[in-house]
């Protein structure tokens, strides 16, 4: 009933013209912004980490398939046994993630951090950012890591190859395929 709409990606646009008939003129796609002065201008980790970190900032819900990554990051784990994978987020799913984590990694290996209004610090102190997404529109999370020169793994959906060109500004992998996942985790 709206008389126009405003979305963040050409995907989205794309499913409500093709889903609920809306005409795509009645339609707007403005991509989300990133103030670059913002993430360049934080304090980059002087210190060399002999730890490198895969940083996942997502809710903890279905769309997120945190599964993925859990699994992709354990067959990563077991050739850099220094790696760790930093979870930050919360939702109705944090504890079975914790499960499954301490199920398939070894003790130590992952950390799950509170969700934080600024995520600059933990974004600098990381290797990379990896995203599994099934269902995405233009992920926050990945532009501020792209605007602070964070190398980014995500699943090819949504939003998300509008933002990430492969193998140029980041890694796409199919939803859905730890293989995939963890083939690019370990490429980066």
């Amino acid at each position: 009933l709206a008389h126009h709409i405003i979305c963040n990606s050409a995907d989205l646009r794309h499913r409500l013209t093709e889903r609920y008939r809306i005409p795509s003129a009645g339609i707007t796609v403005i991509p989300n912004g990133v103030d670059l002065g913002f993430f360049s201008s934080a304090p980059r980790n002087s210190n060399e980490s002999s730890r490198p970190s895969v940083l996942c900032v997502a809710r903890m819900v279905p769309d997120k398939d945190h599964e993925t990554l859990v699994e992709a990051f354990a067959k990563v784990s077991a050739t850099h046994s220094k790696a760790e994978l930093w979870m930050v987020g919360d939702g109705p799913r944090s504890e079975k993630k914790r499960k499954m984590a301490a199920r398939m990694l070894p003790t130590g290996r992952v950390h799950f951090v509170p969700v934080q209004v600024d995520i600059r610090p933990l974004i600098h102190q990381s290797s990379l950012l990896a995203l599994s997404s099934i269902r995405e529109g233009l992920p926050n999370v990945v532009l501020d890591a792209m605007a602070s020169c964070l190398p980014v793994v995500a699943t090819n959906v949504g939003g998300l190859p509008e933002a990430i060109k492969h193998g140029d500004t980041g890694l796409l992998v199919p939803p859905g395929d730890p293989q995939a996942m963890a083939r690019a985790l370990q490429e980066l």
